[in-house]
């Protein structure tokens, strides 16, 4: 099995895993801006290595979140984007990495559903093999209870006539970056849309992956 390069500016995931593992040591020893690990030392740090490794570019799952609501231009609003679409949640609204106790109490209550990215949400990457590259997100108020939903366009479960139902803090990431403008062309920040949503997901695609 050929080695895999990786550098500094490199996360290796683990299916399956909950957290990553770190690369910067191996960099550094080197002396250079990148280093050759072959898959046999890395067996030595995690024992289910067997499995394929998916490399990401680097996301932080555990930053603290920036809060961007506006209550009164949100009010004025009505909440336009929440009813063309409940915005992407990444793993770190659910305490991952970590236990899955909260994403799969999520999960049961049918009110949060499974979307997918088609294909490789990653441009230029080819090592995620399967079709669909899944995320979570809130469920739309005419799909509640079902757990995949790949569809597009429809109101959030949690819009009420009074706002949000959810605390801002327990909203999803991708709701959190958005930031409200009047004339409604609200601004999205820290690449939290769709696209970047299934990134972050990838190290749990087979704990979301449909049986």
């Amino acid at each position: 099995m050929n080695d895999l390069e990786i550098n500094k500016n490199t996360t290796l995931y683990l299916p399956d895993s909950s957290g990553d593992i770190e690369i910067d040591m191996w960099a550094e020893e080197s002396g250079n801006n990148s280093a050759y690990v072959s898959f046999e030392k890395l067996e030595k740090w995690v024992a289910s290595i067997r499995e394929q490794i998916i490399t990401v570019a680097p996301v932080d799952l555990t930053r603290v979140e920036e809060m961007l609501e506006n209550k009164d231009i949100c009010s004025d609003c009505g909440g336009e984007c929440c009813k063309v679409m409940p915005g992407s949640c990444y793993p770190s609204d659910f305490g991952l990495p970590g236990d899955f106790s909260m994403l799969d109490k999520a999960l049961k209550s049918g009110k949060y559903c499974i979307d997918w990215w088609d294909g490789d949400p990653r441009e230029g990457e080819t090592d995620f093999k399967d079709d669909e590259c899944y995320f979570v997100r809130p469920a739309t108020k005419d799909k509640i209870g079902v757990k995949y939903d790949p569809s597009w366009g429809g109101e959030c479960v949690f819009l009420t006539e009074i706002g949000c139902e959810l605390e801002s803090v327990k909203r999803p990431l991708n709701c959190k970056k958005l930031e409200p403008v009047k004339n409604g062309r609200c601004i999205l920040h820290d690449n939290t849309g769709k696209q970047d949503a299934a990134i972050a997901w990838l190290p749990y695609s087979k704990k979301l992956k449909r049986s």
